[in-house]
């Protein structure tokens, strides 16, 4: 179809169902954001266009103005002088042009609900994670979710480490509870399973994974007691390209990609934290050992190629943070006295910087956003309604645009919740514009035990969350997509 064309928004069909991720609630089949249809463009033409135009004819009178040499006129799919509209069908149906082409039919963003098309809801502007999102769909909405047995001992695994590539699959590590071995798997972003790969571990934990610009997929864990921890390295089709290790007994926490397709790695123990950088092939770069006994390090890298590290520091477990070049120059370290220490830290494309972490004297989770260069700019905290319930932050991941989404799992006797997840939406101000709660749907409320543990997005802005789920069989891992 030639000429200026309109853009318009696809609504997804409608996914309206109880939070309990039953299986008859999900499809893996999913329309993508950016498949948007056309049906001409919107504009308001000049007197003199106008001129040409005559409607009660359906636009026989239209000169034969366009370059082609082709006759304008209403239905031939071009957008000639004096129409809003012109698909070539012009028959009114939705996502369409009206028949005589001087009006939009009803679509996803004209701001009026259109349940029988599909839609959700419809605000009418073009801002996702407000409540009700561009493609008409409300905002937190599952899209779908899975759950799969590792092979543990009585059936208990679990995930941390999730991640999406560039390519938009998505890459998840499954350690068994006390069993040997652990389970690489891709899906698709709609969900399908592309390969499950065994790893031969000693009693594994894969605590982090992370997936470079260059595909390689490094995956950072320990054995379930203290040894020395291990750093993987496969290629995104499986392959197991490297193997690591750092010669401590210590815990291995977190690892970031770099932008030159490398990894930094971060652990801990009693008395002991150390930063060990690899190439994108595995070999060792650098390492750091830090004089001081920060713990529970996270790390996250920005465009720009330097990284974060935030932790907890002192007896008192304040929150300590430090920014690096990627030659391993530090930039500047700031200790904040007013803040526990940090689970988890992630960086926008604007270099802001986002930390969570669970103060348990308060049984609550914060969330403070740093500026690049550390200055704090905004802080909340959540908790649950009945002072007996607590929540844990254990994964964050910056939002488009400003602001992040905050994972973890709940508790609540108001709500005869034992454990749930919990998965939240915080605006660049620090406003909470969304949250879902998720339980499990094998077992009853009061036994349930549901938790997030990992959080990224495509690039889309579509959420990816992976954790535990309770089945009737024992602790399975689970994977799920949200809208944004």
């Amino acid at each position: 179809m030639d000429g200026a064309m309109l853009t318009r928004r696809n609504p997804l069909p409608a996914h309206l169902c109880v939070l309990t991720f039953a299986s008859a609630c999900f499809s893996p089949i999913v329309t993508p954001l950016d498949d948007e249809g056309s049906t001409g463009t919107t504009g308001s033409p000049s007197s003199s266009e106008a001129s040409t135009f005559d409607a009660s004819t359906g636009g026989d009178g239209l000169d034969e103005g366009s370059s082609s040499g082709e006759v304008a006129y209403c239905g031939n799919g071009q957008l000639d002088p004096g129409e809003v509209c012109d698909d070539g069908t012009n028959d009114g149906a939705y996502g369409g042009c009206a028949n005589d082409c001087l009006s939009l039919a009803p679509y996803c963003g004209d701001g009026l609900l259109d349940q029988a098309h599909g839609e959700a809801c419809d605000d009418g502007d073009d801002v996702d994670g407000n409540g009700c999102n561009i493609d008409c769909i409300v905002s937190g909405t599952p899209l779908w979710d899975l759950h799969y047995d590792a092979g543990g001992l009585l059936g208990d695994d679990e995930s941390r480490a999730m991640a999406v590539a560039p390519d938009d699959t998505v890459l998840v590590a499954s350690g068994a509870h006390l069993q040997d071995g652990m389970t690489l798997r891709r899906y698709t972003n709609d969900g399908e399973l592309m390969y499950s790969v065994p790893v031969s571990l000693e009693r594994p934990r894969p605590f982090d994974l992370d997936v470079s610009n260059a595909f390689t997929v490094g995956i950072a864990g320990h054995q379930q007691g203290l040894s020395e921890p291990w750093i993987l390295g496969f290629t995104i089709d499986g392959a197991n390209d490297w193997n690591e290790t750092y010669p401590v007994p210590s815990y291995s926490r977190s690892i970031t990609a770099l932008s030159d397709g490398g990894f930094v790695v971060s652990g801990d123990a009693t008395g002991l934290a150390w930063l060990r950088r690899f190439g994108s092939v595995g070999n060792v770069v650098w390492t750091e050992e830090l004089p001081m006994t920060p713990g529970f390090l996270s790390v996250a890298s920005d465009p720009g190629g330097s990284f974060v590290v935030a932790g907890q520091f002192g007896p008192s477990a304040q929150l300590w943070l430090r920014k690096y070049s990627i030659s391993n120059a530090e930039l500047w370290t700031h200790i904040h006295p007013e803040h526990p220490g940090a689970t988890n830290v992630s960086i926008g494309d604007d270099g802001w910087i986002y930390v969570i972490g669970t103060d348990w004297p308060t049984y609550e989770w914060w969330v403070t956003a740093f500026d690049s260069d550390g200055v704090e700019q905004w802080s909340t905290r959540f908790s649950p309604a009945d002072p007996a319930g607590w929540a844990d932050a254990q994964g964050v991941v910056a939002a488009p645009g400003g602001g992040a989404f905050v994972v973890g799992s709940y508790s609540d006797p108001s709500e005869d919740v034992q454990i749930q997840s919990l998965i939240q939406r915080y605006d660049p101000n620090g406003n909470l514009q969304w949250e879902q709660r998720v339980g499990s749907p094998y077992k009853p409320s009061s036994i349930t035990i549901q938790s997030a543990g990992a959080v990224d997005l495509d690039s889309h802005g579509r959420l990816f969350v992976a954790g535990s789920l309770d089945t009737d069989d024992g602790d399975d891992t689970w994977l799920a997509k949200f809208a944004p």
